[in-house]
């Protein structure tokens, strides 16, 4: 009797458990109502706020996008009902995970770094497959690599950090023309003049390695996981600490085309000088060609050190960097061009032309750019960046230096 009442007990929880896991798949298309969404240029997410049902993503004035894959092999809520806007106020576009408006959907997007050759949507007639990443657009490494690069002909267009993407989804904001006219902070002598925030010590041009010889000619105030000697940076505070000093170690893990991250825009925010090494096509992403320091304008870290030392020595020699900060008139006009001005590149102009091309697909309507020198329509997928590869283990030889 004893037996049989167990074996019930864990027929019961079987059963229980089958029920559960039936349920909760057949609820996801449900369950994605009550995520939190996120406005496309404040970036703030709520749920009361933004509340945006993927019942909606059927309505005529909204134009679903879907987003096929992960990001970084976390959850699909990423990006799950982030309002999109276009040029025109009724193109109206609502990103989705969800697999079933595959059929409606006129454009589609997959994370380079998820993409899995077994795991993709059958393509409709028309429908734009965008192939999106903000990383470094290294050799790809990632799932079922070989089987993928057969596949990359199915991708149109590309949504990525380069200005020459057909959606360019860079790090700088709307922010940069006011955080540059901002008068510089005062320092203390008694810190550092050098911080750095970073947590991969294993990048591909092995920064770490320079940084870990500055540190012995410098004093260096490093608050991440990466050659860390300082307590991390409470959130929501990494401007205040890094305007603490007169330095910032602005440095990319890879050297690629155009691959400047927010590392720069946050060195300007904080009004300190930023070290930099990344693109070879830096003006774009200056104010001036004074307004950050080369590292490979130096020799060595040593040599480095040694021009720190020479500006923290002299003050009007600093003040040059800053300049214009009290002169705007010194900003560049491609800086202007790029940055300034509701045509000016920022993260918003990227998402803004996917809303208008998804619209345009709807409608069988002609989209032109208004700067001819921007023909962000030309279907162009960059699969990898030979400029990435040139600089693989670009710092490596400090090593031998210090050995």
């Amino acid at each position: 009797m004893l037996r049989f009442q167990r074996r019930k007990l864990l027929f019961l929880v079987f059963l229980a458990l089958v029920l559960f896991m039936v349920l909760s798949y057949l609820a996801v298309p449900f369950l994605s109502d009550y995520f939190a969404s996120c406005d496309q240029y404040t970036w703030s997410c709520s749920l009361r706020q933004h509340f945006v049902p993927v019942s909606s993503i059927y309505g005529e004035d909204v134009e679903p996008i879907l987003l096929w894959t992960p990001w970084f092999g976390n959850s699909r809520s990423w990006w799950e009902g982030l309002n999109l806007h276009g040029s025109n106020e009724n193109h109206k576009c609502v990103v989705t995970h969800y697999r079933a408006a595959n059929a409606k959907a006129n454009m589609v997007l997959f994370h380079r770094s998820d993409l899995d050759a077994n795991d993709l949507p059958t393509k409709q007639d028309g429908q734009m497959w965008v192939l999106y990443t903000a990383e470094a657009l290294s050799p790809y490494i990632g799932k079922n690599a070989k089987k993928l690069e057969a596949l990359y002909p199915y991708f149109n267009y590309s949504l990525n950090y380069r200005l020459d993407s057909n959606f360019p989804y860079v790090y700088y904001d709307t922010k940069i023309m006011e955080q540059l006219s901002k008068p510089p902070p005062s320092f203390s002598p008694d810190v550092e003049p050098v911080a750095w925030i970073g947590s991969n010590c294993d990048a591909q041009n092995k920064r770490h390695v320079y940084i870990k010889e500055l540190m012995k000619h410098i004093p260096v105030a490093s608050y991440g996981s990466c050659l860390n000697n300082k307590p991390a940076v409470p959130r929501g505070q990494t401007i205040e600490y890094m305007s603490r000093h007169p330095f910032y170690l602005a440095l990319e893990n890879s050297n690629c085309d155009y691959y400047v991250t927010e590392k720069l825009q946050s060195s300007f925010a904080a009004g300190v000088v930023p070290i930099v090494t990344g693109p070879k096509n830096y003006p774009p992403f200056i104010p001036t060609p004074h307004s950050v320091i080369f590292l490979d304008d130096f020799r060595d870290p040593r040599d480095l050190a040694k021009h720190l030392r020479f500006l923290l020595e002299r003050p009007d020699e600093y003040k040059k960097y800053v300049d214009f900060r009290f002169n705007p008139q010194l900003i560049s006009e491609e800086f202007r061009k790029n940055w300034d001005g509701p045509n000016g590149w920022n993260h918003n102009v990227g998402l803004r032309r996917l809303c208008d091309s998804a619209w345009m697909f709807r409608t069988g309507k002609k989209l032109t750019s208004d700067n001819p020198e921007k023909d962000w329509m030309k279907p162009r997928v960059i699969e990898a960046d030979s400029s990435c590869n040139e600089t693989f283990d670009k710092y490596a030889y400090v090593k031998e230096l210090s050995d």
